[in-house]
């Protein structure tokens, strides 16, 4: 299990956000689908708010006709949001390894509720800091 998180830890280092984040989809032990979190060039003029690595490697997988359901997500993201957590729910995760228990209300429950496991480890010390900001 923490072999995949160091393996989007890595993935994390392609970000060039401020704060990096990434996020790896895993079933049979392989790489189904990974991203960082990053500001689509598309809207970097209009806003400077990044999409989540999830989110990104949840886009890249539908762009290339790649179901998610039954991978296990592991991801440097500590919080998910709502509507994070209800695509998981969709698309049929199978369990969630992250850094850190959310703390945002409803998240945990819905994903409890949906059957989805969810194993939270310490973060280690953050050696990888940005100085690049989106």
């Amino acid at each position: 299990m923490r072999k995949w998180l160091r393996r989007a830890h890595v993935w994390a280092e392609e970000s060039i956000c401020e704060k990096r984040h990434g996020s790896l989809f895993i079933r049979d032990n392989a790489i189904i689908a990974g991203g960082c979190n990053l500001v689509p060039s598309q809207v970097s003029d209009i806003t400077n708010l990044p999409l989540s690595a999830t989110i990104v490697a949840i886009s890249l997988a539908a762009r290339e006709g790649i179901s998610l359901r039954g991978c296990h997500l592991y991801t440097t993201e500590v919080e998910s949001s709502a509507v994070e957590a209800k695509m998981l729910v969709t698309l049929g995760i199978r369990a969630i390894f992250r850094h850190s228990q959310p703390s945002k209300s409803g998240v945990i429950e819905m994903l409890d509720a949906a059957g989805i496991e969810t194993t939270y480890f310490e973060r280690p010390i953050d050696k990888y800091k940005a100085t690049r900001v989106c």
